[in-house]
């Protein structure tokens, strides 16, 4: 789904939001983490956790009364690849089909 001119070897920018991210408790594919805290806040939970280099990740996961994942849980993140944007190194344009780079301005 990227943009025709788009397509060539290049670096590019990915953008991901907090509910993007696919936590798995089982291991397999993805980042490894491991989980330092949790809020719960209604429809959704904040997952506060560090990557094995030492990067801090917030992910947003829709909330379920029984399935909160316990600091200290070593899980696995993926990308919901459907909800990512991808851009340009220089941040200008969307390379993905069906997104507007233009603006208007004055």
């Amino acid at each position: 789904n990227i943009q025709e001119d788009y397509r060539k070897n290049q670096s590019i920018i990915a953008s991901v939001r907090p509910e993007e991210l696919i936590m798995r408790r089982e291991a397999g594919t993805g980042i490894k983490a491991i989980i330092d805290d949790c809020v719960f806040l209604g429809l959704n939970t904040h997952y506060f956790m560090h990557t094995e280099d030492g990067k801090e990740v917030e992910s947003i996961q829709e909330s379920t009364i029984d399935s909160t994942i316990a600091p200290g849980t070593e899980i696995s993140l993926t990308l919901n690849t459907e909800k990512i944007n991808l851009f340009t190194t220089d941040g200008s344009a969307n390379i993905l089909k069906g997104v507007r780079n233009d603006c208007v301005t004055d």
